[in-house]
């Protein structure tokens, strides 16, 4: 059906202009039988529907057209997908039939637009639609426009609409996802108020989710204390939450369903179907009562972070008004996630609320612990303190100095301990709430200036700056003494331990409010990210540098309860590395207590060990006197912070052995890398560089490495040593120790020392006896140990170990690939282990060696280090010669594949540069005719190296440029003895002349030298070659329509047995021959030139192509190798568009029409030449039509390996297809791009053809010479748009315009009113012109006609000019062979 008029074609016709797109709906549309439609057939409509309806199909945005009283609908294929199973039939359908289930709200809107009441429109309205099988809710924008004829009767609509249900629903969900996100824990205390909470926000989106129900396990209600077990049950699924109107059946028991089962058992939703029933059509959702039937749910299972197992799960009820897609799939999982978050929140929250309640009874017991600890420790410490205070204080039987200074020791520790313990009794009691300040009034600035004072000669002991402002206060202070000198003293010990330069200045004012006391100090200063932490107790500042790493931690915490308690506050200000200070300001307080006397108070100097320094002889030690040791007297390193010990560890250990002491590990380590000792005695804990530093830096330095170091530290227990022996040490004693013990240890380790050095030293002798070198090399090419044949093999003297092996390497610069060659040595002896390899290396004297080295990897004892013990041997005279040798291979391989002078020069200067190891250079030599051939690499042919080149010696012997320094620069030398020309070489940076390898040049000059002769012998006798190859190819210049490639298997031969050939014939045509001899390169090329030649002249005897097979064919048996050749011939009469062929075994050409249907040209097939006799040849034809293509070609185009031929001809026939449309140069281009292989071992021959219609000019002009001007004109636009060239259509022009002139002139000059006619023909490359006319010309004699120059001139712009009269008129025959733009 057509939808037009009793005419199919015109129907049709009209359809395709009217409905043209190559989419679906506009080929539905063009079906469509528009006669039984009440628009009537097609060719009825009015010009305004046609209008819209071009209108409305292209465009990409839905719109549709309602046409006349009925609204019958056309529409484009962006509204096809809204129609859902409407369509087709909605195509030509009248809308109130198509959308019954939405008319009655849209169809007064298009009755009032169609009454003339003007447009209407709409905004995101709700429409329920019944078009997929269910009520579906969808949101529309969408606008109406009235359709005008001529008179401005409204006679349709235009509409434009848009779908937006998906922005409308995406809004109401997002708007919920967001109300859900916004639930906080301060709402709900327990899992249940937040999934009760979360239900109340999911009860307001009645359109998304009907109905839910949220599930927990019952462990989640569990008592304050009890945790999930990790392997226990989860215990039983609890419905703490629900919402919707109406729950179904289905979901009363949902628990047991087996969704919620595989839901709680995989962690994956899961979906519950057959709730209920949808809606039939016949019920609109409009006339519900109550809520939509609850169809399907979804079941998500909800995980919080943390716990291992799901903790319940949320089922929704969906709508059944929308499908679950993607986006509805999407949203429900965030809404679930959304839960989850909120019940991760709330259960974090209760666990958080368990383990402060767990804290706070773990920080209780422990402040007790404290407390008991401390009151313990009092007693003990009392009856040490006492006894030495008696002893000391004892005027009778005064102690000797010795034992003074001994218990002075234990005086002013035990000083110390009491303070530690005090600190730590006042915090435990402040913590508890039982420590309350005991004011009493005071003056506040004596009391302050009594503290600061003691503290004034450590201050300035340590080289420190000190300066004290103490103002009168305007008010009586009441303080608790105690605590306020305990503040003051805290503060200055700090100052003093963290500053090491400048000073500290301590400042106390007062107003009539409160008292303000700042110490500033110019010390290390705090990290910013450190100073909130600074008053937490036990906090220390990590990497923090001080006098001493001894402290506890609670000192400044201790500060500021003290503070607190006297309601005051302190703060702290400091900038890293410039300084810190604290402010404390406190109010004066009211009187507590009984008023007591001003006391000048003073800190327990001994509790306070910045205040009382320790005290040693002279010797060093306590009670040490000098001792004067034998040289040979080991010496120890002690490194310790604290000065008592310090002291008293060199008392301890002077009378036995040489001491140096320092202070801390930096201080350490100086004194062991400048002069190692035989021993170290360190402790763990110091500022700068602590203990377990210390070991590592001793342990990476070669030096040090293996010096043996005892551990002294204040932990003690297994754990503790583990870790000090781990780290390096070889012993570890813990505080406190024995005097004994410690010497014992010292003692053996030193011995154990002595035997290693006796043995390293044997060993060191064993090795300088080798003959071969040996070095000891670390992973990193560190030389750690060699002999004196070591570098004796690299020319150096003896040098200081351990040192870099990469001064002996080469350059990475100029040597980039001998220096990866050693890199690369090296990181396979990291994988492997042990090996034998030979590596370049550079002598001191900058020449290059060759060592082949036998390595093995060991094991360092002390450090555990990895390191590789190797041998090595001078290989240089052996690498040197099969480098020669390898070098001569090199170039005789890259000369094999040179072919001229220029490929030759090539090879010999790129193997020349890289002997010389990077150098640049230009080659010269003649060619056979005495022309210089010049290869350059890197330099140009220069004057000045015109002028060495010239200068070298005829014997061949290089020449050497040397810098001043005596360093090779460039190198120059002869290629052949006595012949012009040569090579040179510039060696950038200038390296010794014995790093170039000058035998080897020569050798390889010789080399060059002998590929020249060859190469310019080859040149001769291939110039000769391809002279004789191109006279035999097919010809170069084809008539308009033809495009030939050839590609011959061997190269550099540009001929083999596969030939083309185009021959003009008379009359319009043209013969076209392809075939293919047997065998290939020149043998095959000349049976082939022999046959191509007799082909040609049997086609220019006006032979069919039958009859020249069949002559070919006994000539061929007469030429050697002519035997079983294949030919295709055809004769191509391009004026009739006729094609007659005749093939002799050869693949069928192809014939493609330019509507892509195409026919293989084989029914004229027979056997090829000279095979088996055959009585004659058969001959087929083809029709052509205009922009048909003609295809033939040898077998080497699609032929393949382990293939039948169709496959490849059916390649040929799609690449033909899809090309048909290009130009036929580009065509035969893609065909070879597309069909022929990478690799191939067959000639080719490709010959394409376009056929062209003769193209018609026609003109008829009144015998006027006005009118010759318009045809003039007429027939220069034909010939341009022809694209006949500008020269060859001025020719035309002139001829025609002679022989028009000459037909108004003599045909018409007695009788006036006739007309001439010019006829104009394009046939291939012939131009035909015809001028007729009708009158009676007068007699040729008497008119002069000959003696004019009208023939004359037309006789020579064209190729053929004819003048034919006869009683009925004159014809002037005109044929000009032309060519296309140039």
């Amino acid at each position: 059906m057509t939808g037009g008029t009793g005419d199919d074609a015109t129907g049709r016709d009209a359809l395709a202009r009217l409905f043209p797109g190559h989419d679906p709906t506009s080929a539905a549309h063009r079906a469509t039988d528009w006669a039984a439609t009440p628009l009537g057939p097609v060719d009825t409509w009015p010009a305004e529907l046609r209008a819209a309806i071009r209108t409305v199909l292209p465009s990409t945005i839905p719109m549709l057209v309602w046409w006349g009283p009925e609204l019958v609908q056309i529409f484009n294929h962006a509204y096809t997908p809204m129609l859902g199973d409407k369509y087709p039939a909605a195509i030509g359908q009248p809308a109130a039939q198509c959308w019954p289930d939405v008319w009655d709200a849209m169809g007064p809107l298009a009755d009032g637009v169609l009454a003339g009441g003007g447009s209407a429109h709409g905004d995101r309205t709700m429409l329920y639609m019944y078009r997929r099988g269910y009520w579906e809710e969808t949101y529309w924008t969408f606008s109406y426009s009235p359709i005008h004829d001529d008179s401005g009767a409204v006679v349709g609509v235009f509409v434009a609409t848009s779908d937006v249900t998906g922005p409308v629903v995406g809004d109401r969900r997002l708007a919920l996802l967001r109300e859900l996100g916004d639930l906080s824990i301060a709402e709900a205390d327990t899992a249940g108020d937040a999934a009760r909470a979360a239900a109340r926000v999911l009860a307001g989106d009645g359109a998304d989710l009907l109905v839910g129900q949220i599930h927990l396990y019952d462990h989640l209600f569990a008592a304050v204390g009890e945790e999930e077990q990790g392997g226990s049950a989860p215990g039983e699924l609890t419905l703490v939450a629900s919402f919707g109107d109406t729950m179904p059946d289905g979901l009363t028991e949902t628990h047991r369903r087996p969704e919620v089962i595989e839901a709680l058992r995989t962690g994956l939703p899961t979906r519950i179907t057959g709730l209920g029933d949808l809606l039939p059509q016949t019920r609109r959702p409009e006339q519900l009562a109550g809520p939509p039937p609850v169809v399907d749910a979804v079941v998500l299972p909800l995980l919080a972070t943390g716990r291992s197992r799901t903790v319940g799960v949320l089922v929704l009820g969906v709508s059944p008004y929308l499908p679950l897609d993607e986006p509805y799939r999407h949203f429900i999982e965030l809404v679930g996630s959304r839960v989850s978050t909120a019940l991760t929140d709330v259960l974090a929250y209760e666990a958080q609320r368990r383990r402060a309640v767990a804290l706070a009874e773990l920080d209780r017991a422990k402040t007790e612990f404290f407390t008991d600890v401390s009151h313990e420790l009092r007693t003990p410490l009392t009856l040490i303190s006492a006894p030495v205070q008696e002893s000391l204080a004892d005027e009778r039987d005064p102690l000797p100095a010795v034992q003074r200074q001994r218990l002075e020791l234990v005086s002013r520790n035990v000083g110390r301990l009491r303070r530690l313990v005090n600190d730590m009794l006042d915090f435990a009691r402040i913590e508890g709430g039982r420590l309350d300040p005991e004011r009493s009034p005071t003056d506040l600035a004596a009391l302050t200036t009594g503290v600061v004072e003691s503290f004034d000669h450590a201050v300035r002991q340590a080289g420190l700056t000190y300066r004290v402002d103490v103002d009168p206060l305007p008010r009586t202070g009441h303080v608790d003494r105690d605590m306020w000198e305990k503040v003051i003293t805290n503060l200055l010990s700090n100052a003093l331990k963290y500053t090491l330069h400048g000073g500290i200045e301590v400042r106390l004012r007062g107003d009539a409010e409160q008292v303000t006391l700042t110490v500033t100090d110019t010390g290390i200063g705090i990290p910013a990210d450190q100073q909130p932490l600074l008053f937490r107790r036990f906090h220390r500042v990590p990497g923090a540098v001080g006098r001493s790493a001894e402290g506890t931690g609670i000192g400044l915490a201790l500060v500021q309860q003290l503070v607190r308690l006297h309601g005051g506050t302190v703060a702290v200000r400091s900038v890293q590395g410039e300084g810190s200070t604290f402010t404390v300001r406190l109010p004066y307080g009211e009187a507590g207590g009984e008023p007591a006397a001003d006391v000048l108070r003073r800190p327990d100097r001994a509790a306070y060990p910045a205040l009382e320094p320790a005290t040693a002889t002279p010797g060093g030690g306590f009670g040490a006197a000098a001792v004067a040791h034998p040289r040979d007297t080991p010496t120890v390193l002690v490194v310790e912070d604290n000065a008592d010990l310090r002291a008293f560890l060199s008392g301890l250990l002077a009378p036995h052995y040489r001491v140096r002491t320092a202070t801390d590990g930096r201080d350490g380590l100086a004194s062991a890398l400048a002069d190692p000792p035989d021993l170290v005695l360190t402790d763990m804990m110091m500022p700068r560089l602590d203990g377990t530093g210390l070991l590592r830096e001793l342990r990476a330095d070669r030096r040090t490495a293996g010096l043996p170091v005892i551990v002294l530290s204040a932990r003690a227990g297994e754990e503790a040593a583990v870790e000090g022996l781990r780290a390096g040490a070889d012993d570890y004693l813990a505080k406190p120790f024995s005097s004994e013990e410690l010497l014992a240890r010292v003692r053996s380790h030193l011995e154990l020392s002595r035997l290693r050095s006796h043995e390293a030293t044997w060993r060191a002798a064993l090795i300088d006896s080798l003959q071969d070198a040996f070095a000891v090399v670390e992973p990193d090419g560190t030389l750690v140990e060699a002999n004196d044949a070591y570098f004796r093999l690299i020319g150096s003297e003896r040098i200081e170990l351990p040192a870099p092996t990469a001064r002996w390497w080469p350059d990475a610069e100029l040597e980039p690939a001998q220096h990866h060659r050693i890199v690369a040595a090296f990181a396979d002896a990291l994988r492997v282990g042990s090996g034998r390899v030979t590596l370049p290396m550079r002598h001191t004297d900058g020449h290059r060696i060759w060592v082949e080295a036998v390595y093995n990897s060991v094991r360092e004892p002390r450090t555990d280090r990895r390191l590789y013990v190797a041998t090595l041997r001078d290989v240089t005279t052996e690498v040197g010669a099969v480098a020669r040798s390898e070098a001569l291979a090199t170039l005789a391989s890259r000369l094999a594949g040179a072919s001229d002078i220029a490929e030759v020069l090539d090879a010999g200067l790129g193997e020349l540069c890289e002997v010389v190891r990077g150098a640049r250079g230009v080659a010269v030599a003649l060619d056979g005719a005495g022309a210089p051939v010049v290869v350059e690499a890197g330099i140009g042919l220069s004057a000045r190296v015109r002028e060495v080149l010239a200068g070298l010696r005829p014997d061949g012997e290089p020449y050497l440029d040397r810098d001043a320094g005596g360093r090779l620069t460039g190198v120059g030398t002869r290629i052949e003895p006595g012949a012009e020309g040569g090579v040179w070489l510039e060696v950038d940076p200038p390296r010794p002349v014995a790093a170039v390898d000058l035998p080897l040049l020569r050798q390889l000059c010789a080399a060059l030298a002998q590929a020249l002769v060859r190469a310019r012998a080859y040149e001769t006798q291939r110039a000769v070659a391809l002279a004789m190859q191109r006279a035999m190819l097919g010809p170069v210049e084809l008539p308009t329509g033809f495009a030939v490639r050839y590609e011959p298997a061997v190269r550099p031969l540009e001929v083999g047995g596969d030939w083309y050939d185009v021959v003009p014939l008379p009359g319009d045509l043209v013969g076209v021959v392809v075939g293919d001899c047997v065998g290939r390169g020149l043998p095959a090329a000349t049976v082939m030139g022999q046959l191509r030649n007799a082909c040609r002249a049997l086609l220019l005897q006006a032979k069919s192509p039958a009859e020249v097979l069949g002559a070919l064919d006994d000539f061929a048996r007469m030429v050697p190798g002519g035997g079983n050749t294949t030919v295709f011939c055809a004769i191509v009469d391009r004026s009739l568009g006729v094609l007659r062929y005749s093939c002799a075994g050869h693949p069928p050409g192809v014939l493609m029409h330019p509507d892509g249907s195409h026919e293989l040209l084989d029914r004229a097939g027979s056997v090829p030449l000279a095979s088996v006799a055959v009585s004659g040849r058969p001959e087929a034809g083809a029709q052509l039509r205009a922009g048909s293509t003609l295809l033939l070609y040898t077998d080497g185009l699609v032929e393949r390996r382990r293939e039948l031929i169709d496959a490849g001809i059916s390649r040929a026939v799609d690449t033909l297809a899809v090309g048909r449309g290009l130009p036929e140069g580009q065509l035969v281009d893609r065909l070879c791009r597309d069909l022929l292989p990478e690799v191939r071992d067959d000639d080719v021959a490709v010959l394409v053809y376009r056929h062209r219609e003769p193209v018609v000019f026609h003109a008829t002009l009144a015998a006027e010479p006005a009118q010759l001007h318009p045809t003039r004109e007429a027939l220069r636009d034909w010939l341009a748009e022809l694209g006949v060239g500008a020269s060859d259509a001025e020719a035309v022009l002139i001829a025609v315009g002679e022989a028009c002139a000459n037909a108004i002139e003599h045909g018409y000059r007695f009788a006036a009113g006739g007309t001439t006619t010019v006829r104009g023909r394009l046939r291939a490359d012939r131009l035909e012109i015809e001028v007729t006319d009708t009158g009676g010309w007068r007699d040729t004699a008497a008119s002069g006609f000959d003696r004019g120059r009208g023939r004359l001139i037309m006789a020579r712009l064209m190729d053929e000019a004819r003048v034919e009269g006869s009683p009925t008129g004159t014809t002037v025959r005109l044929v000009k062979r032309v060519s296309g733009d140039s």
